[in-house]
């Protein structure tokens, strides 16, 4: 299941990229500053997650 659900998910993907890919580079390039601070936001989400699920967990494991 798990197979079929990947190759799924990489089909859709690479239909979007054959799909929007010119439009979508231009559109970078045109503004790269804009797309570079969006994918900074989300590195800054996960690791912030991460942290607080970390913390969440090793409080758990010190309560008697």
């Amino acid at each position: 299941r798990v197979a079929v659900a990947r190759a799924a998910w990489a089909g859709v993907f690479l239909v979007l990229g054959v799909l929007f890919g010119d439009s979508l580079e231009r559109s970078i390039r045109s503004s790269p500053l804009v797309y570079g601070g969006g994918a900074a936001m989300i590195v800054v989400a996960a690791v912030g997650i991460a942290l607080l699920r970390s913390r969440r967990e090793r409080s758990r494991d010190e309560r008697p």
